[in-house]
């Protein structure tokens, strides 16, 4: 089981402003803990987190349909969210799918008026060059956070390990080095950090931002 919110390592990555990667086994209860931590981060008044599915888009390898409908799944999830629900929906050009993720996440960040958190459940569900642009834009956002509004933290989540997102991305040269060793990635520098499992041991450094 995934461990409670109290002795989450996930809040310290949160507070230090880190891009992470989760994975547990199905039936672990990273679902509820997500949303759970999404509920706490957003009541206590220094965040609004979000949480989000891509369920919805698994299948979709091709980036022309499957971006459309992640961005979907996030505007989805603004329907019903304390904070978002309240505001006017983000517009997004879905016809430019090779920006739309950035453009979304970064009308978010501005709206949100104080740090944002997007927790992305089911993020294994994504393929092919669906995967790859998505990748590839939050790692865009990620680099440019210091001239454009993008989430603080932000975390992928599913069952797969890291070494599965590395294989089908390798050529969107992510500035991380791949460990054997270590069965996972060792960031350098100011690089985002990740979280490679959620049993009780923390390992490796830097996923695809």
């Amino acid at each position: 089981m995934v461990p409670t919110l109290a002795r989450l390592p996930q809040l310290g990555l949160i507070a230090a402003k880190q891009f992470f990667v989760i994975h547990a086994a199905r039936q672990s209860g990273k679902t509820t803990l997500l949303k759970a931590l999404a509920r706490d981060l957003t009541g206590k008044d220094t965040h609004v987190a979000l949480y989000c599915s891509l369920e919805t888009a698994q299948g979709i390898a091709d980036a022309e349909r499957g971006i459309p409908a992640v961005v979907n799944a996030v505007l989805y999830g603004l329907t019903w969210h304390p904070f978002f629900k309240n505001l006017p929906q983000p517009t997004v050009n879905l016809a430019a799918y090779t920006t739309a993720v950035n453009s979304l996440l970064s009308q978010l960040a501005q709206a949100a008026g104080k740090p944002l958190v997007v927790l992305f459940d089911e993020a294994d569900c994504l393929s092919g060059p669906t995967l790859i642009s998505f990748l590839r834009q939050l790692r865009d956002g990620y680099v440019n956070r210091d001239m454009a509004p993008f989430p603080v933290s932000l975390a992928l989540v599913g069952m797969r390990n890291i070494r599965d997102y590395k294989a089908p991305v390798d050529r969107v040269a992510l500035p991380a080095a791949y460990d054997r060793n270590r069965a996972g990635f060792r960031g350098r520098g100011d690089r985002p950090r990740v979280i490679l499992d959620m049993r009780p041991t923390v390992v490796g450094e830097c996923p695809g931002a």
